[in-house]
C-alpha cells in the first residue's frame, strides 16, 4: 500500500504543474484537458504491459535477486518523487501588475518616424532555491513573458488598426512571447545587476533564438527590470508597411521596464 501511495503522490504532481501551467500558457481548457487524459491513458496502458512482459521475464531470476528488487522499489519511488518535487522548490517571481509597466517600440525611415507603447505585458521568472536571489549563479533559471500585441497604440486610431490587422495579424498571432533562461548575470555595484537572458522569440508565429541584455535592480521585496535590444520585422516574416502613415523599418527597436515580485504563499 505504501508503494501506491507513493506512486499516486509522483504522478499527481506531474498533473499539478500541469494544472498550474495551462492558465499561463492561455491555452484551451477542454482540449488541453482530452489531449493530455487520452495521452496519460495511453502511456499507462503502455507501462502496464511493459511491466507485465518485465515482470515474466523475471520468472527465471534467482530468489535473491528478486528480492532485491522489491526492497529497492521503494528507494527508487522517492528517489523519483524527490525529481518531481525539485521544480516546487524553485523561487517563483511574477510580474507586478500593481506596478508601472511599459513596452514599446520605435521605427525611424527617411520620412517617418514613431513608437507604439502598451503596458499589457505579463509573465514570471523561476529561480533554483539553492541560488541566492539573482545571484551570480542562475544555472536552471526558466523565463517567460507574454506582450498582448492588440493593445499596442501608436496614438492614430487607424494606423493601429493597420498595423494590428494588416501586419502583425493580431486575432491570428495575440501575443509575442519570449520564453529562455538567464545565462549570466553581472554586478556593477550597489543593488544593479546587468542580466543576460537567452531564449526563443516568437512573434507573428516564427520563432527565433535571441540574446536580450537587461539592468536589473532592487524594487521592494523583488525587482526592476529595464531592458533595450532590437528585432528584424524580417525574422519574422512580417512585410514591412509602404503607406505614408505607416512606413517601418525592417529594424525595430524595442524597450521593456517593468516590475516583478515574489509570488506569495
Amino acid at each position: 500500500m505504501s508503494v501506491i501511495l507513493l506512486l499516486a503522490i509522483a504522478t499527481s504532481i506531474d498533473a499539478l504543474a500541469a494544472g498550474i501551467s495551462l492558465p499561463m500558457l492561455h491555452q484551451p481548457l477542454l482540449p488541453s484537458i482530452l489531449i493530455i487524459g487520452v495521452t496519460a491513458a495511453v502511456l499507462s496502458a503502455s507501462g502496464l504491459f511493459a511491466g507485465r512482459r518485465f515482470g515474466a521475464m523475471l520468472g527465471a531470476c534467482k530468489w535473491r535477486d528478486k528480492m532485491h528488487l522489491k526492497r529497492m522499489n521503494p528507494t527508487v519511488l522517492v528517489l523519483i518523487l524527490l525529481l518531481r518535487l525539485t521544480p516546487a522548490l524553485a523561487r517563483e517571481y511574477d510580474v507586478n501588475l500593481q506596478t508601472r509597466r511599459d513596452v514599446r517600440f520605435h521605427s525611424e525611415t527617411a520620412v517617418n518616424s514613431f513608437e507604439g507603447v502598451t503596458e499589457h505585458i505579463d509573465g514570471y521568472v523561476l529561480l533554483p532555491d539553492t541560488t541566492p536571489p539573482l545571484g551570480e549563479d542562475a544555472k536552471g533559471s526558466e523565463l517567460h513573458f507574454e506582450v498582448e500585441l492588440a493593445s499596442l497604440d501608436t496614438g492614430i486610431g487607424l494606423r493601429n488598426r493597420h498595423m494590428r490587422d494588416n501586419y502583425l495579424q493580431v486575432e491570428k498571432y495575440p501575443y509575442a512571447v519570449f520564453s529562455g533562461s538567464i545565462a549570466q548575470v553581472e554586478s556593477t555595484g550597489g543593488d544593479t545587476l546587468q542580466v543576460t537572458a537567452k531564449g526563443e522569440m516568437q512573434i507573428h508565429g516564427k520563432k527565433k533564438q535571441m540574446s536580450i541584455p537587461c539592468t536589473v535592480n532592487s524594487e521592494d521585496s523583488g525587482y526592476r527590470v529595464h531592458g533595450a535590444f532590437t528585432v528584424l520585422l524580417s525574422d519574422f516574416d512580417i512585410s514591412i508597411p509602404k503607406i505614408m502613415f505607416l512606413q517601418l523599418d525592417n529594424e525595430i527597436h524595442l524597450e521593456v521596464d517593468f516590475a516583478v515580485e515574489p509570488i506569495k504563499d
